[in-house]
């Protein structure tokens, strides 16, 4: 019976290990530098900063499985009527245009996809955010202009945060990475 169980257990190890080799054979990381980043400040004082982060998207991004973007935020909450949301919400909005794009928060300036999307982030230095772009990614990639950008920051909701986006934390230099699998 132990015999088995040892059997069955490095059965379970070696298939374990053998999908994690093969997930990063499929794999492609591009890192986003200071220049894909703009810092736009509302003038609508209750959002705070946010951010412009515009993603260059290779023709065969079309054929990708999953296309992520990360990148790293420092996050405080906004004290509200005594009380502070110690997880506020950060929103990403994809752009349709993003040459076209005039600082403000027009609604019809937004793709109509499967972003935008809100997530909760703890308050504290160094956030890891992750934030699944396939989707947007997939259809940029088939167009002339394979270039996209997304908003973020506390842009709709309760405006209970505020976020920063922090350059030089990846493994590399830059702001965010795209990862691509295939």
């Amino acid at each position: 019976m132990a015999k088995n169980m040892l059997l069955i257990v490095v059965g379970a190890l070696s298939i374990l290990s053998l999908g994690a080799t093969s997930g990063q054979a499929g794999r492609t990381s591009l890192y986003l530098d200071t220049t894909a980043l703009a810092t736009f400040t509302p003038e609508d004082p209750n959002l705070g900063v946010y951010y412009m982060l515009t993603l260059s998207v290779p023709p065969e991004a079309a054929r990708a499985k999953w296309v992520f973007v990360e990148f790293y935020v420092d996050v405080s909450a906004r004290e509200a009527q005594d009380a502070s949301d110690q997880t506020p919400l950060l929103d990403v909005f994809a752009l349709k245009d993003k040459d076209g794009y005039s600082g403000s928060l027009d609604p019809s300036q937004f793709e109509p996809l499967s972003l935008p999307m809100a997530r909760p982030v703890a308050v504290g230095q160094d956030r890891r955010v992750v934030i699944d772009v396939t989707e947007i990614v997939r259809k940029r990639a088939t167009e002339p202009t394979s270039i996209c950008a997304l908003l973020i920051g506390s842009l709709t909701g309760p405006r209970s945060g505020l976020f920063a986006i922090k350059p030089d934390r990846l493994d590399q230099p830059g702001v965010a990475r795209l990862t691509f699998f295939d």
